[in-house]
């Protein structure tokens, strides 16, 4: 009885509006509000880079999310479309040729540019296709990033992302004429003004490279940080460098988008680098990264630098025109801004990847002269924005025994338990409570199927406000364990949404490494059982040598080899054995980690050859027999064991990220609803407070912990798991 009244409860309080909400009010699963600056238009997906034409009348915008990728022209003082295009694939690079005429745009994955001819009323025709890889030739790897067009229009320059590699095109072939090694992972391609040397920020590597464009040669390289991504050119002066004993003949800005910094480079008149100043765009002083700094513009007299600061949702102003730079402020923007350009000398056009809770970008058109409105805007940055200066510190005010105020504190929970799942929505798992809500047009399984949900969620605390931040695996899973999807996953995501081969790339590493990297570096014992991990093929498999390598090396020596990473053909259930294997011989030996992570990766997305109501049941089974056999161990009574949805995305009726999600412990409170906002850095906060740990990012810093699940007075009644009542091995039909 009881449980039935806390679901309807819960199913009552779900048709109520709550502000707190995640969804279809200005709450980003976050926690960030939406409340951009200027007027907004609406765009296609993911808008990835923009630039106007010589004459300055219109506005080229490429979108490059996948399969939706267009070019499309603006009027710049209208900002009315006036033509759209679509590609088989775009990402990052748009150039126009200094006659205003012809058009080059990257082509992502698809390994080609396309050549456009632009008319003076601002048509698009599509004139030409260059291959950048032969389609013989093309590995699943091959992506063509940024493109520009040497400064006399003669030849276009292509970041080759994967090759770590420069090659050049000459347009009237139509042919790759040079093929340059480069950094890893470049990202965007700078021309010295003179036209004899490009610059190339490598995003793996933190440095910038500079080249001669004639043969290739590297004439400099110079470290800049962490994720240098954006570059842009100031040849001008500045108004203080007169009479100075140190006087460049230009400037390079760079943003680091694993910092909350944009790097400084003075440009010699013999073309040598020298990094001169680090801007600091914090909102705050001692904020940890989070911003997200990915992309500049400057304005028409050179004198500001406008910065996307992507994970903030805010551009900022900077005042360049002195050799030492200074903040103007913040504007809010959309969700997620990937790319600015000034349309004129009052004019800014930011452009954002998403547009609220759908996958679609926008522009917002702001007025940047008056000097009091960035102060009232920098201000509502900072109030759409859940960290402050005092959550870094004080995490909470409650009076909690178990979770403390900051990692200072001592907690009695000494094991925690982080059980990383892929991606039920909430109404899928209890939707059978539900009906008399607006359906969201999933399939919702029955209790039958995830009696093991509904009975914790019953016994333990039932959340019904929590949200996943990510919307897919790639970048759900890095939110789950750094806090962030850095600017590379995110950016990448529209054309590798599932493929977690690229959580190991070089450009992947999150600004403050992992959950358990922090333990570590902390001293503490961490146990892993299938994150990150790469398997052998089950044929090659022994009991002892399961998992060929970890997309995180850290992880090697404090895995399980015996238990199975990401497989759909995999039974959940069975790693759910290897599991109690290996708690078996942690009961013998005594001794149980501060921190293990899990993963159960099948759900009712997954591909493989059995049905989604098995998938579905499988992973139910295999929680619920973790559960058990952790609640009736003897580390039980100083454990808590916190259930995750690694990515939302996929939506209920209440918001496109509410997910199921679970606390276990000894001292979580019994059979009570909990509606408080929660999110997948609120639960990394809870965890990093036990456990003593640091925030990794700005992220789990301003998150609220989830203390209202807890009580100071442990209750040592275990779980008894339910088997569901279908069959786990059901083939699809």
């Amino acid at each position: 009885m009881k449980r039935m009244l806390l679901l309807a409860a819960a199913a009552a309080l779900l048709s109520q509006p709550d502000s707190r909400r995640a969804g279809p009010q200005r709450h980003l699963p976050t926690g960030q509000l939406i409340r951009p600056a200027g007027r907004q238009i609406a765009l296609d997906t993911f808008p990835m880079a923009a630039v106007l034409t010589p004459d300055k009348r219109h506005l080229l915008i490429l979108h490059g999310g996948a399969p939706n990728s267009s070019l499309a022209v603006f009027d710049a003082a209208s900002m009315n479309e006036t033509s759209r295009v679509g590609l088989d694939g775009a990402w990052l690079g748009v150039a126009v040729h200094p006659n205003g005429h012809t058009v080059y745009a990257g082509g992502g994955a698809s390994n080609r540019i396309r050549e456009f001819t632009l008319s003076d009323e601002g048509r698009l025709e599509s004139s030409r296709a260059f291959e950048v890889v032969a389609p013989q030739d093309r590995k699943s790897t091959d992506f063509v990033g940024d493109l520009v067009l040497s400064p006399d229009g003669r030849l276009l320059y292509i970041a080759d992302l994967a090759g770590n590699a420069i090659k050049v095109i000459n347009p009237q072939s139509g042919r790759v004429i040079e093929n340059w090694k480069t950094a890893r992972r470049p990202y965007r391609i700078l021309f010295h003004s003179d036209g004899r040397s490009f610059f190339v920020s490598s995003w793996a590597d933190g440095v910038i490279i500079q080249h001669d464009s004639q043969n290739g040669t590297v004439i400099n390289r110079a470290l800049a940080g962490p994720h240098p991504t954006d570059m842009v050119w100031r040849e001008k002066k500045t108004s203080d460098e007169e009479g100075q004993s140190e006087q460049f003949a230009a400037r390079i800005f760079v943003t680091l988008g694993n910092t909350n910094t944009v790097r400084v480079f003075g440009v010699s008149e013999s073309k040598e680098l020298k990094a001169i100043e680090t801007i600091n765009l914090s909102l705050y002083a001692d904020s940890p990264a989070g911003m997200t700094p990915s992309a500049l513009a400057l304005s028409p007299d050179q004198n500001t630098l406008f910065v996307a600061c992507s994970d903030a949702n805010a551009v900022a102003a900077v005042n360049i025109a002195g050799s030492k730079s200074s903040v103007i402020g913040f504007a809010p923007t959309g969700w997620y801004p990937t790319a600015v350009r000034a349309l004129d000398e009052r004019q800014l056009a930011v452009l954002t990847a998403l547009d609220k809770d759908v996958q679609t970008g926008a522009a917002s058109i702001i007025e940047t002269g008056s000097p009091a409105a960035w102060i009232d805007w920098t201000e509502q940055v900072r109030r759409n924005t859940p960290y402050t200066e005092q959550t870094r510190h004080i995490a909470h005010h409650s009076p909690s025994l178990v979770i403390p105020q900051n990692e200072s504190g001592a907690s009695p929970v000494q094991h925690v338990v982080y059980i990383v799942k892929e991606s039920l929505p909430y109404d899928q798992v209890f939707g059978d409570v539900l009906r008399g809500n607006a359906s969201s047009g999933l399939t919702r399984f029955p209790q039958r199927v995830t009696p093991n949900h509904h009975k914790l969620a019953s016994e333990f605390v039932l959340f019904d406000n929590f949200h996943a931040t990510g919307k897919s695996t790639l970048d759900g899973l890095s939110w789950s364990v750094a806090a962030i999807a850095p600017d590379f996953i995110q950016r990448i995501l529209p054309f590798a949404r599932e493929r977690e081969e690229y959580l190991g790339d070089p450009a992947a590493l999150p600004p403050a490494g992992y959950l358990w990297t922090n333990a570590m570096a902390k001293g503490l014992r961490v146990r892993n059982y299938g994150l990150f991990a790469v398997n052998r093929p089950l044929a090659e498999v022994n009991d002892n040598n399961q998992i060929a390598r970890f997309r995180d090396p850290a992880l090697a020596p404090n895995s399980a080899r015996g238990y199975r990473g990401f497989d759909p053909e995999y039974l959940d259930v069975d790693r759910a054995k290897a599991f109690l294997i290996d708690l078996a011989r942690m009961e013998g030996e005594k001794q149980f980690p501060r921190l293990a992570i899990l993963r159960l990766g099948n759900d009712s997305n997954t591909l493989g050859k059995r049905s989604p109501q098995a998938r579905v049941a499988d992973n139910d089974a295999a929680l619920g027999m973790i559960v058990e056999a952790l609640t009736r161990s003897s580390f039980w009574p100083k454990m808590a064991i916190f259930v995750l949805e690694a990515s939302g995305g996929r939506g209920d009726h209440v918001g496109p990220h509410r997910v199921p999600a679970f606390v276990i412990s000894p001292y979580t409170k019994r059979g009570v609803l909990d509606s408080t906002f929660y999110n997948t850095a609120s639960m990394l906060r809870t965890m990093e407070l036990i456990l003593g740990l640091s925030p990794m990012t700005m992220h789990d810093a301003g998150a609220a912990p989830m203390v209202n699940a807890f009580t100071d007075t442990p209750e040592l009644k275990g779980f008894t798991a339910e088997r569901p009542a279908v069959s786990l091995e059901g083939a699809a039909p």
